[in-house]
């Protein structure tokens, strides 16, 4: 679980709109528990599903500026399915994109 909370929080970090915001939530109901990271973002994505598929990058001169491979979002995708959770990606308005991640407990 370590290594979803550090690569969703290093998305968040190479991706926060300067000057602007990360919020983290962790709460549990029903059985489950429910992780939501969000950042203001100057730019927001035009394809949500595609955010998880590996190498993928939605614009590629961020390639530069924030660095990486495109692989991060992709492995977080890979830790939740293997607990059997799910993961999503969405705005939450015009200015903030937040990261949901839904795991069963034991």
């Amino acid at each position: 679980m370590n290594k979803l909370c550090s690569l969703l929080m290093d998305n968040a970090n190479k991706y926060v709109r300067e000057p602007g915001t990360i919020q983290v939530r962790l709460d549990s109901h029903q059985h489950k528990i429910r992780l939501i990271i969000s950042n203001t973002v100057s730019e927001m994505p035009q394809n949500f599903n595609r955010l998880f598929d590996r190498f993928y990058r939605e614009d590629q001169a961020r390639k530069h500026t924030a660095g990486g491979y495109g692989i991060g979002l992709s492995l977080a995708a890979a830790i939740v399915e293997s607990y059997h959770g799910q993961i999503q990606a969405s705005p939450l308005n015009e200015e903030t994109i937040a990261f949901e991640v839904v795991l069963p407990l034991k």
